[in-house]
């Protein structure tokens, strides 16, 4: 593979999820590679491997030091990401070096060994690691921002119910129900609010040199800091699938968390189910087959309520 070149399954996850835009998107890439690495001065190297919604892959700038090109195609999500690594610079989050809002492109800075947190299999100590993390990351709410909300992502719900008629479509009526009630509740009672990552999971934290681990892939989110548990409760829901008992371990999870970060367990638990529901939802919305593994999620979290 060469360093511009797209791979087949990553143009094929691309069109299925984005539609004509993604397909558009995808004609515009080698060109707006090469223009980013003239801009920026850099090698491009060929492409990670599991590209999903990002093309992401290694450089080389022109002083020889390595780091890491990301371009996605344009949305709101992708520039509020920018803005985080700007707001946290380097604090508990790779640097970003270089950024063009517009194209939403970022070059930051390469963490070694970049291996994430998944390949840790004491999953205690991966949930202890992915608490710290949480902790040094989360910032006060600025005066003004451009971050999106935890409300604004769980509007997700009302349009299942647009393209519906008011029903939960591939849902269940009772899932989706109880995730609306608890989105409400969780809404109005969060105990206070903080810039969050918005996909604290655990392919998103990676081990570090300059720091144990390091962040990845935020989207900027600013809510209860309740919501950032729940991607890291859910996956990776490939590990839970060995497992005896996923029930037992989400539950060890929500303990785990709850010590660590001194935030009720109950709302951990409320946050895991709402956010299994609101993936499944993003998955039907976007016309995928991808939301039965979330329906699986909430159905054992559900258990737990």
């Amino acid at each position: 593979m060469t360093e511009r070149e797209v791979p087949s399954y990553f143009a094929a996850f691309i069109g299925e999820y984005f539609g004509e835009r993604g397909a558009a998107w995808l004609v515009e890439l080698p060109d707006l590679l090469a223009t980013l690495a003239r801009r920026w001065e850099l090698e491009l190297l060929p492409p990670f491997a599991g590209l999903s919604f990002h093309y992401v892959a290694p450089v080389v700038r022109a002083d020889g030091s390595p780091a890491v090109l990301k371009v996605g195609v344009p949305e709101e999500e992708a520039r509020t990401g920018i803005a985080f690594l700007r707001l946290c610079n380097g604090d508990g989050a790779v640097c970003l070096l270089e950024a063009d809002a517009e194209h939403c492109a970022l070059l930051m800075e390469r963490a070694f060994p970049g291996s994430p947190l998944t390949r840790l299999e004491d999953d205690d100590e991966a949930t202890g690691i992915a608490a710290e993390v949480m902790r040094v990351l989360w910032r006060p709410v600025p005066a003004t921002y451009s971050f999106i909300t935890v409300g604004r992502r769980l509007r997700a719900f009302e349009r299942v119910r647009q393209v519906y008629g008011g029903g939960a479509g591939p849902l269940s009526e009772g899932m989706l129900s109880r995730a609306e009630k608890l989105a409400i509740e969780l809404l109005a009672s969060a105990p206070y609010e903080r810039v969050l990552h918005g996909d604290l999971h655990h392919d998103n934290i990676v081990a570090a040199q300059r720091a144990p681990w390091l962040a990845i892939d935020p989207k900027g989110v600013v809510g209860d800091p309740g919501y950032e548990t729940g991607a890291l409760m859910n996956n990776p829901y490939g590990r839970m699938e060995t497992w005896i008992a996923p029930g037992r371990q989400f539950a060890r999870r929500a303990d785990i968390l709850a010590e660590r970060l001194r935030y009720p367990r109950e709302r951990i638990l409320a946050w895991t189910y709402t956010q299994a529901v609101l993936s499944a939802s993003w998955e039907v919305l976007a016309g995928t087959v991808r939301y039965g593994s979330w329906v699986a999620r909430a159905e054992v979290v559900a258990t737990l309520l």
